[in-house]
């Protein structure tokens, strides 16, 4: 019944087909939009450094969006590592000179380029896990050597 309602709506008898998704805005020319966009574009949008969200607003998609056509798009994939090289060194150098806020900076730094304040030489940025030891050992060691150590003349003296 529900078939023929679809029938009757397409008015040539064809069934309505059921496309999983939306299509995909995705073109063999982003890669070159999105070198575009690192070398120049960005300022022209207003942006101070190039960023994936600037770009995922600029072809109106989200940044998942832009990470899923990594993965699918091996040259995408490498304008994605070129968008964060160009972005870790305008961090470094604006922030230098500073012509950057320190703050934002070291945050962006930090959070998509692993730069840390501080460095952990002892665990490898591992959690450290506490050692348990047994001191009963220690415990019932001295009690018997200072028993051994009496002199057993109490009962040679009689």
């Amino acid at each position: 019944m529900a078939e023929e309602a679809i029938e009757n709506k397409q008015g040539q008898g064809q069934k309505e087909s059921n496309p999983v998704g939306r299509p995909s805005k995705y073109t063999e020319a982003m890669p070159e939009r999105l070198k575009d966009y690192v070398n120049r574009g960005f300022k022209v949008d207003g942006d101070v450094i190039p960023t994936k969200a600037g770009f995922a607003v600029l072809v109106e998609v989200c940044e998942d969006t832009l990470d899923n056509w990594g993965r699918e798009h091996p040259e995408f994939f490498g304008m994605l590592r070129y968008l964060m090289a160009k972005q870790h060194k305008l961090l470094q150098n604006k922030g230098l000179t500073s012509e950057f806020n320190s703050v934002i900076g070291k945050l962006l730094l930090s959070s998509d380029h692993g730069h840390k304040e501080r460095t952990d030489t002892t665990s490898g940025d591992e959690p450290i896990r506490p050692q348990s030891v047994d001191f009963s050992s220690l415990i019932h060691q001295p009690q018997q050597q200072l028993q051994e150590a009496q002199p057993k003349s109490d009962a040679n003296t009689s």
